[in-house]
Order: structure tokens, then C-alpha cells, then sequence
């Protein structure tokens, strides 16, 4: 741009770049410059008054993020006065870890809804909302760890570092979960919940009986049904697992991404026993819906040899 200001061609593409990357300021800019340099070119004076109006509510929602936060902090500042004088009050503390909740201050929130928690009547709610905020506290720190293991990825104590929080925050979520289900046995949700921790930890055999009473619930059945094949197939047991997604499969109508996710795995059960035209009529359904989904693309049109 800087050294061929006039070619019209290399600014599209750049304007176009800086949309693909929501920088609709700086596209506004580039089709600015189209313009002048040819009031003709419809293209960039449709485009230049669509960027302007992107930027403009972009910008209010940065005003209006920043302004949101700004009340909060001022309410947080009105209800920590409040709870100086009175450290019992059970609404002040509730009210203190909602704003908290709000702020995405995930360790404070945590704190003050276990607190409410023990100045109340043994209210399910906010140990519900406790565990809720210690389990996005937890995964927060994962992703932190993550992020920077993925960075340095021959930083091998960084690599251990994350192998090890991993295993222990998923250890704490099944610890989390086992609790919830003795405090309410016949909750299929809880039950569903440490299914699933479980399966996290690899601890398949106990994960089973968990998800098959689960999967007994309809608003769950599907998701519990998926993540039993799961178990299975990490069991081996590629038979039980592919009843169990074909199933699920049938009563899934709409092809959303849980159909083909069950779809995907249905294929590689069929491939893992050799039997290529199952395993490729389930990857076809996916490729006739979603032709970017995984590798379905490179699994169906090989088998034609394109």
C-alpha cells in the first residue's frame, strides 16, 4: 500500500484481509482510498460505508464493556463497605460473589459463594454455584498453562507442568461430581456429569454404569448414548460401541454437529472391523452435509481415487 498507493488491486486485497481479521476501521481506511482513487468503483463505496458502520458498533461495544465494568467495580466498592461492617449478612456475601461472577473473577466468586454457602441453610443453589465457579477457576488455569505449554513446546518442565494440572483438576472434577450425586442420587444431570469426569481421568469401567443411568433421561439420552460408545470403543468393545451410537443416530433427525460427531465415530468403528462401505457410507452423510468436517473430505474422495 505504502509503496504502490495506486494499485487497486493490492488495496482490495488488503481491505479484504483486514476484514477477515474484524479490523473494520482499517478496511474503512484502504476503501476510503479505493474511492478516491475511482468514485466508480461501487464495490469499495458499498463496502467503506458497511466497514464504517462495523467499526462505529464496534467501538460502542467497547465503550459499553467498558462502562459495564466500571458500574460493577462501583458496586463491588458500595457492597465490600457493607460486608466490612457485617461479614454475616448472607445477601451482602451472595450479592458480593455475584458480582465477582460477573467480572469473571472466577477464585474471588468461588470464595464468596462457598462462604454463602456455609452462612445458609445448607442452600443447594449456591453450592451448586460454588462448584461452578472452582470448576471455571480451575479450567481458566489449564488454559493459561495450555496456552503457554503451546508457545514453548520444547519447554519440557512447562509440558510436565500442564500434564500434571490436568490430571489433577480433572481428578478434583470427579471428586466434585461424586459429591453432587450423593447429595442428589437420582439426578440423571449429576449422574451424566460424572460420567463424563470420569471418562476425562480414562477411569472408563466406572464411568459406564453412570452414563446408562443417564442416558435413561431424554433431555440427556443422546449425549449420554455418545459418550457411552466412547467408552466402549476405549474399552475395545467396537461392537457395543457401534450399537450404541446407531442407535443414537436414528433418533437423531437434524444432521447437527452431534449427529456427525456420532456419524464420524460410527465410520471409524466400521473401519477398525474392515468394513470399508459402512465405514464410508457414514463419512458420505457427513461430507453431503459439511464437505470442511474433519477429514471426511480426504477419507470420501480417495475412495474414488481423486
Amino acid at each position: 500500500r505504502q509503496g504502490h498507493p495506486g494499485n487497486k488491486k493490492m488495496l482490495h486485497m488488503l481491505a479484504s484481509h483486514y476484514v477477515s481479521r474484524d479490523m473494520p476501521a482499517q478496511a474503512a481506511e484502504v476503501y476510503h482510498d479505493l474511492v478516491k482513487l475511482d468514485p466508480t468503483d461501487s464495490v469499495a463505496v458499498k463496502s467503506e460505508k458497511d466497514c464504517m458502520a462495523r467499526a462505529t458498533m464496534q467501538q460502542q461495544k467497547w465503550e459499553e464493556a467498558k462502562s459495564f465494568r466500571a458500574e460493577l467495580e462501583e458496586r463491588l466498592g458500595l457492597l465490600s463497605a457493607r460486608y466490612a461492617q457485617n461479614q454475616q449478612d448472607l445477601a451482602v456475601v451472595r450479592d458480593i460473589a455475584g458480582v465477582y461472577e460477573q467480572m469473571e473473577d472466577w477464585a474471588n466468586a468461588y470464595s464468596f459463594y462457598n462462604y454463602a454457602f456455609s452462612l445458609s441453610n445448607n442452600d443447594i443453589s449456591l453450592e451448586n454455584k460454588a462448584s461452578e465457579m472452582n470448576e471455571r477457576c480451575r479450567k481458566a488455569q489449564v488454559e493459561e498453562i495450555r496456552r503457554r505449554a503451546a508457545a514453548e513446546p520444547d519447554n519440557k518442565e512447562l509440558q510436565e507442568q500442564l500434564a500434571q494440572f490436568s490430571k489433577e483438576a480433572a481428578e478434583q472434577q470427579v471428586a466434585l461430581c461424586r459429591q453432587r450425586v450423593e447429595n442428589n442420587p437420582t439426578d440423571p444431570q449429576t449422574r451424566f456429569e460424572l460420567g463424563q469426569a470420569l471418562f476425562d481421568c480414562g477411569n472408563y469401567t466406572e464411568a459406564i454404569p453412570e452414563l446408562q443411568r443417564a442416558r435413561n433421561n431424554p433431555h440427556i439420552r443422546i449425549r449420554a448414548m455418545l459418550l457411552l460408545g466412547k467408552c466402549y470403543d476405549a474399552k475395545n468393545m467396537h461392537d457395543m460401541a457401534l450399537r450404541q451410537l446407531e442407535e443414537a443416530n436414528k433418533e437423531l433427525i437434524e444432521m447437527n454437529d452431534t449427529k456427525k460427531e456420532i456419524l464420524y465415530m460410527i465410520g471409524l468403528l466400521y473401519e477398525k472391523q474392515g468394513k470399508k462401505g459402512e465405514s464410508l457410507a457414514a463419512f458420505q452423510q457427513i461430507y453431503d452435509a459439511e464437505y470442511g468436517y474433519r477429514d471426511v473430505a480426504r477419507r470420501v474422495e480417495s475412495s474414488y481415487g481423486n
